[in-house]
């Protein structure tokens, strides 16, 4: 995905992949703003401009063996004229079995070379840039015959040599890409990218695929260990107000006067309280005689989802999609919450075959079409998901967040696209549709992101005061007050009190989390963010948003590391360039 460049104080917004649900408000911003999960690559070329260390680097690393052959005479040279001459033999003579390896080289012959840059290496002992050129050579001999794990040695000694040693580089992050072993790949590919200038487009792809790469793996470790937790209040209200026919959702427990631990768990439901549901629920699908036994089970389901338990929501879902007994709105919700458990998973596939079952079922429904928009924006098939939020229209035409994210489709393609008609005609769409749904929260929110990414915080901050306005203790809102300030020099101790203020909020939503490490490794405060990088990974639903995390964290501890290894760089320079993407 093409870099967006905005405005902002951290210059960059971010992203990732962001994620399907309460994803709504993190993984859209990179939806939205189009950037790649690479922010902290990206970000170094605040590293770049600032001019330091970065003098040609091409003309560091690709001397000719001629120019450095032989080292300036000095007094105490012409005074050792036979030591000189030996040192001059022994030179020529790794020169001459180098010149023969390329020729065995050239030819195919391998091995062959192999034997003649080890001979090479072992005559040369004190020209530094010259022996890690002789390194470089056995490892693409090495590389030939598929041996990565000598090719990495044998770049490791080169580069020890010649840290900023670009195709040692290049070429040690291939076979560590090829072993597995990310972490140097990514570290190798962010050396390079500061060194390049970030002018070398293969090599920025290749770093975003291994960063990516890399946070895909330990989000699939996370989400295998992961114990059911409690979500966040915003994912709850968020994700039910996507929904139009959901029986559970819709159930109106005031003009019911019995009583029953199905009742009291739609109660506690609304009110986004999710510590007993279960419980309750499995309380009355005790009883076979009770009216409720297929909502119960849906809600269930719907608690076991929002907790992260996806086998154990399967599983409802499942038995009620299987048994014939059923209302038809129960069990199309049934299917688009089972699809919604695959989709958290990256179960791609799988997912839209729940949504083709449930279109088959009622093709009517329009929480089928919301839905599987989502999942097909995600996957950046922008014309598919706008036709989706179109059939949502079609079928509801007060259906306020299908006009929101039929203009987040559009604004999407416009971002792929680099249309600048494109954004300024979704802003216009935008427009209309607040004033069509004046008290809509999530219009407000999505459009305050979307003028946010076009450098337009001024149009931004009406949107987010007036859902203040609408619901002082919504958490998302507050968090974008302290991302505004970001847009001026910006106050810190300003920004953490709004951040501080949408935990305090609620104490499960991530974002406040990533937003705080973030900033803390723009000044410099890597174990804090550190820390909170891992917090809000602990707190996130899903595979898409715990990538997202991870790709922030690595990002980070690659900049680290590059820093450590050349030594005389000013970290608080690398990584504060870094993560002006948030």
């Amino acid at each position: 995905m093409a870099l967006k460049k905005v405005n902002l104080r951290l210059d960059m917004l971010h992203e990732v992949v962001r994620k399907p649900f309460e994803g709504l408000s993190k993984w859209q911003i990179a939806l939205l703003l189009g950037a790649p999960v690479t922010l902290g690559l990206a970000g170094l070329v605040y590293y770049n401009k600032k001019g330091k260390h970065m003098k040609s680097a091409k003309n560091n690393n690709d001397l000719k063996i001629n120019n450095y052959a032989t080292s300036p005479k000095t007094e105490s040279s012409k005074k050792d004229t036979p030591k000189k001459s030996n040192e001059m033999s022994s030179t020529e003579s790794a020169l001459k079995a180098k010149e023969e390896g390329n020729v065995f080289f050239k030819s195919g012959k391998y091995n062959e070379a192999i034997e003649s840059y080890t001979k090479a290496i072992s005559l040369c002992s004190d020209n530094k840039l010259q022996l890690a050129t002789f390194y470089q050579n056995r490892a693409a001999a090495y590389g030939q015959l598929e041996n990565h794990q000598q090719v990495i040695s044998d770049c490791s000694k080169a580069l020890e040599l010649n840290p900023k040693y670009m195709k040692a580089l290049t070429r040690r992050a291939k076979s560590a890409d090829q072993t597995g072993n990310l972490k140097i790949a990514l570290e190798d590919l962010t050396l390079l990218c500061m060194l390049e200038n970030f002018s070398n487009v293969n090599t920025v792809k290749f770093s975003e695929r291994v960063l990516r790469d890399m946070g895909k793996q330990k989000a699939k470790v996370e989400m295998g260990s992961r114990k059911p937790s409690l979500p966040s209040k915003t994912f709850m209200k968020v994700f039910r107000d996507m929904f139009r026919n959901d029986p559970i959702f819709n159930f109106d427990t005031s003009k019911i006067l019995e009583s029953s631990p199905f009742i009291e768990a739609c109660k506690q439901f609304s009110k986004c309280q999710c510590d007993n549901i279960i419980d309750l629920c499995s309380k009355e699908l005790d009883q076979p005689d009770s009216p409720y036994i297929n909502k119960a089970r849906l809600l269930r389901g719907t608690a076991h989802f929002y907790m992260g338990a996806f086998t154990d929501a399967i599983t409802d879902f499942e038995d009620l999609i299987q048994s014939e007994n059923v209302n038809k709105n129960v069990k199309v919700s049934a299917l688009i919450k089972k699809a919604s458990c695959y989709s958290q998973q990256s179960m791609a596939i799988e997912a839209m075959e729940m949504y083709s079952e449930a279109i088959n079922i009622d093709p009517e429904n329009v929480d089928i079409y919301f839905h599987r928009g989502q999942l097909l924006m995600l996957q950046d098939r922008c014309e598919d998901s706008v036709r989706d939020y179109e059939k949502c229209i079609e079928l509801d035409p007060n259906f306020p967040h299908a006009h929101v994210y039929k203009c987040l489709g559009e604004h999407r393609a416009a971002l792929i696209n680099s249309s600048a008609d494109g954004l300024e005609k979704v802003a216009s769409q935008f427009e209309r549709v607040v004033e069509k749904f004046p008290n809509c929260i999530e219009a407000r929110i999505k459009f305050g992101q979307t003028l946010l990414g076009q450098n337009k915080p001024e149009k931004a901050r009406h949107h987010f005061e007036k859902v203040l306005e609408l619901e002082e203790d919504n958490a998302m809102a507050t968090v974008y007050m302290g991302v505004l300030l970001l847009s001026e020099e910006p106050d810190f101790d300003k920004i953490r009190s709004y951040i501080e203020k949408a935990i305090s909020m609620d104490e499960k939503y991530e974002y406040p989390y990533e937003l705080f490490g973030s900033i803390e490794v723009h000044r410099g405060n890597i174990e804090s963010a550190v820390t909170n990088f891992h917090k809000a990974i602990s707190l996130s639903r899903s595979d898409h948003e715990i990538t997202h995390l991870y790709t922030l964290l690595d990002a980070t501890l690659a900049q680290l590391e590059v820093s450590r290894r050349l030594g005389n760089l000013a970290l608080g320079q690398d990584l504060n360039g870094a993560f002006k993407s948030l």
